[in-house]
């Protein structure tokens, strides 16, 4: 495999809406909302690359000169605008070019996948920084791209024709221990480049006490993800434990 796993929606664009981020569920914010409510005037444009990724086209980047951040949709910053996502954010705190690798409600399995291919077929970055998604997600592959497969993010708010998502959630036990595991292996991997992890999943606290963990002070327009406030944490935190 010679290129990141192709995030599950295709990019190009620009557009308004996106994953979780849907024109049904804003009109329904709208109603819910006061009139000071940051989003009610304020449009968001998604511009991805060709993989769906929240960036440029991956021959485009001078990958030995940037951070590298893998992670969900909290990294890839559903609900606000490109310069108020973490990497975006960072890259301002810092003057260091960010790569936005978050695919929205990945598994901590896709960022594994991830990062061994990213070590096979790219120079090594200046820095990475993992966001460990929830515990409870896995990754299934569907055939039904034209290079032979599709990745489908199985998690507690859908369920997949495999069922796969709802065995893998079935016991506790199953979830905790792929996580630590992951965890473990990342780390080893990324071992001899600057790394930072967090992550904003209270869920994920019990699991991996020693992790960061990012208190959410505010909400993207979905109202579920993270806002711009909570972002700028998050980036702080990345610049000063990479220190670079």
């Amino acid at each position: 495999m010679n290129n990141l796993l192709p995030a599950t929606e295709s990019g190009y664009p620009p557009y308004h809406f996106h994953d979780n981020d849907s024109e049904e569920l804003f009109k329904k914010n709208l109603k819910t909302q006061g009139p000071d409510w940051e989003y009610r005037n304020k449009s968001i444009k998604y511009t991805m690359n060709s993989l769906g990724y929240r960036t440029l086209e991956f021959d485009k980047i001078r990958w030995d000169q940037t951070v590298v951040m893998f992670g969900c949709s909290n990294t890839f910053g559903i609900g606000v605008n490109v310069k108020d996502s973490v990497p975006a954010q960072y890259s301002n705190i810092t003057g260091i070019p960010a790569i936005n690798l978050g695919v929205p409600g990945c598994s901590a399995q896709y960022l594994l996948y991830n990062s061994a291919i990213y070590l096979k077929n790219f120079p090594k970055p200046r820095g990475v920084v993992i966001e460990y998604p929830d515990s409870s997600r896995c990754t299934l592959f569907l055939p039904e791209r034209t290079d032979g497969f599709m990745p489908v993010n199985c998690g507690n708010w859908t369920e997949d024709i495999s069922g796969l998502g709802k065995a893998w959630r079935r016991f506790d036990v199953n979830v905790v221990t792929h996580l630590k595991l992951i965890r473990l292996t990342l780390q080893q991997m990324w071992s001899d480049v600057p790394c930072a992890e967090y992550h904003i999943f209270p869920s994920n606290c019990r699991i991996l006490p020693e992790c960061k963990y990012i208190d959410q002070i505010d909400y993207a327009r979905d109202l579920t993800h993270p806002g711009s406030k909570t972002n700028q944490i998050s980036a702080n935190y990345i610049a000063e434990t990479l220190n670079l």
